[in-house]
């Protein structure tokens, strides 16, 4: 497949990605700085996309390792304010030149809260995760799912329900004790 082909490939995955990002809260100026720098790298590495039927795949890549990149820059910014009065939290989000931001409080609460699935996430078994990624992630059904991994549709549905079971049960161990300090 000669390059103009792979790009208007690429080019037609712009949605699926951006879609991706929306699904992991990723806010709108932030989104579409991060589709850029993707698409950027994406465009610049077509040269080196062998199987233009991977493309999902090879971009999925892509985008993990940007996502991760900005939610590094999050945390330094989280470790960054950790010391910070109550008060100086709360006039960060209001400064001017803010705009459609949420105020930097409510956007830590949320970024708490995707910590508190990641780690959950990474207790769940490698075949769980792979169902979970490629099913809420990529948007696969799951019959769907099951022919990509190679495996039986009721397999692939087992294991997400067991993996959706598993996430419950520890997502509901880790508010249990934030719920009893905050009757405290």
């Amino acid at each position: 497949m000669d390059i103009k082909k792979k790009e208007a490939l690429l080019c037609g995955k712009y949605d699926q990605i951006n879609r991706l990002l929306a699904i992991q809260n990723i806010k709108l100026p932030d989104r579409e700085d991060l589709l850029h720098e993707i698409f950027i790298k994406a465009f610049r590495s077509l040269g080196k996309l062998r199987e233009p039927d991977k493309i999902d795949s090879w971009l999925w890549k892509i985008t993990r390792n940007e996502v991760n990149r900005y939610l590094r820059g999050i945390i330094k910014k989280r470790q960054w304010t950790q010391g910070m009065p109550r008060e100086e939290l709360e006039n960060l989000g209001k400064e001017p030149g803010a705009g459609p931001y949420l105020p930097v409080k409510d956007e830590l609460e949320q970024i708490c809260q995707r910590d508190e699935l990641t780690r959950a996430l990474r207790t769940l078994p490698e075949k769980s995760l792979i169902v979970f990624r490629l099913h809420y992630y990529e948007g696969y059904s799951l019959s769907e799912t099951a022919e990509i991994m190679g495996e039986r549709y009721n397999t692939v549905k087992s294991w997400h329900r067991r993996g959706l079971e598993k996430l419950r049960e520890i997502l509901k161990e880790d508010r249990a004790p934030a719920a009893e300090q905050k009757k405290k």
